[in-house]
């Protein structure tokens, strides 16, 4: 069954620069292997990410491949450091469904 991931990121990240990673990242061009679902939300002033992946092997590759360089390519190497890992729970999904809206 899939993983799925709960992280909360850098207290300091903001919403603009959440949105430069995701450029960075190119998904539309290169899509995210495993990758199954993304969602991110903005909740007490900090930025929460939830996704869904085909297995935990899957997003820690994407997270060292491309990930990791996109954050440093918009926050920079020291932040990255300072900021540290974030917070991440991972879960098992039971179950998924996907309705028919775009």
């Amino acid at each position: 069954m899939a993983t799925g991931l709960h992280m909360a990121l850098a207290e300091d990240l903001t919403v603009d620069e959440y949105r430069s990673v995701n450029d960075n990242l190119g998904h539309d061009e290169n899509p995210v292997a495993g990758l199954i679902f993304h969602q991110a939300v903005e909740q007490d002033g900090r930025i929460h990410v939830y996704d869904v992946w085909e297995s935990r092997a899957d997003f820690d590759a994407f997270q060292e491949q491309r990930l990791v360089p996109a954050i440093v390519a918009t926050v920079g190497e020291e932040r990255l450091q300072a900021a540290g890992p974030p917070e991440i729970e991972e879960y098992e999904v039971l179950g998924f469904v996907k309705g028919d809206a775009a």
